[in-house]
C-alpha cells in the first residue's frame, strides 16, 4: 500500500488521537469517535483525513454493534478513503493493518453477507503519554 501524504510533513499526533485509539482497542466506539472528534475539530492540516478516517471506522463498528447494516458499510468505505492515503505506517499507526483488517471484516458484509460478529480490528499505535500528577 503506497499512500500520497508525507508523514513528514505531518504534526505530532494529538494526545487525544492516541486516548481514542486506546477506546477503540477496547471496543467503545461511540468514546472513542468522541475523543479523536475533539482532536480533528481543531485540526486544520494534512492530518486531519487520519482523524477523520479513524473516527470514521469506530463509527462504522459502533453501527455494526447496532446492527445499522447502512450506516456500518457507508462509514466503512468513507474510513477507507481517507485511511488510504496514509500507507502503511503514519505517526506510528499501523493504517495498512488497519485498513485490511477493516477489509476482512466487511468484506462478506459487502458481497451480501451478514453483519460480522467479531473478533474486531485494533488499532496499533504508539501508546499514550502518562499523565503527570497534578501539584
Amino acid at each position: 500500500m503506497s499512500g500520497t501524504v508525507e508523514e513528514s510533513e505531518l504534526p505530532e499526533l494529538d494526545p487525544r488521537v492516541l486516548v481514542g485509539i486506546e477506546l477503540f482497542n477496547q471496543e467503545e466506539y461511540f468514546e472513542a469517535h468522541e475523543a479523536i472528534e475533539s482532536a480533528w475539530l481543531e485540526e486544520f492540516g494534512r492530518i486531519r483525513p487520519l482523524y477523520q478516517g479513524l473516527i470514521q471506522a469506530a463509527v462504522a463498528l459502533h453501527h455494526v454493534g447496532q446492527s445499522n447494516r447502512h450506516g456500518a458499510l457507508k462509514l466503512y468505505h468513507s474510513s477507507r478513503a481517507h485511511l488510504f492515503p496514509f500507507g502503511e505506517s503514519c505517526k506510528g499507526i499501523q493504517v495498512g493493518r488497519l485498513i485490511r483488517d477493516l477489509d476482512n471484516l466487511f468484506g462478506p458484509v459487502v458481497a451480501g453477507g451478514p453483519l460480522p460478529g467479531g473478533p474486531m480490528p485494533r488499532i496499533t499505535a504508539p501508546a499514550p503519554a502518562p499523565a503527570l500528577p497534578e501539584e
